[in-house]
């Protein structure tokens, strides 16, 4: 596992290197945070979870430390219904995301890498979060008493 962290943050080192710019502990927290505890965070959660490393850290840093990686392509935003969430799973993947209650779950089984390839060979530059399916998870199918199907 470590690693994996140390190839995980080599990699934030070299994209941020490519751009010409600073290499920065909030940058590194943040990214090291997203890749190891695996999920969909909000930026509060985020800002929860690195405090603990990096105290002096401001959740306005925190806000432009997830955009900044969001838009050199490591990691992906999740626009929900009620907040934008961010992940650090590699590589970039499908998400479900619940139209009723913001639930958000990793889609497999489909692969992003050939529609952002397809979409790059026409010309388009993709968003920050390639692929979204809008749907209603089963707990609030339940609660609403109407199937999917």
């Amino acid at each position: 596992m470590i690693i994996k962290m140390e190839h995980n943050l080599e990699r934030l080192k070299t994209a941020i290197k490519e751009r010409g710019d600073r290499i920065t502990k909030p940058r590194l927290v943040v990214y090291d945070f997203l890749v190891r505890n695996r999920g969909h965070f909000s930026a509060q959660e985020v800002f929860n979870g690195v405090r603990s490393v990096l105290p002096e850290v401001t959740l306005a840093t925190v806000y432009n430390v997830l955009r900044y990686l969001a838009d050199i392509g490591l990691i992906q935003e999740i626009p929900t219904h009620t907040e934008v969430l961010y992940d650090g799973t590699e590589p970039p993947h499908a998400h479900l995301i619940c139209v009723e209650c913001g639930e958000v779950e990793d889609l497999s089984g489909v692969s992003v890498t050939q529609l952002l390839r397809a979409t790059r060979a026409k010309g388009w530059k993709p968003g920050q979060n390639p692929v979204s399916v809008f749907a209603t998870c089963p707990e609030c199918q339940k609660r609403s008493g109407k199937p999917l199907l």
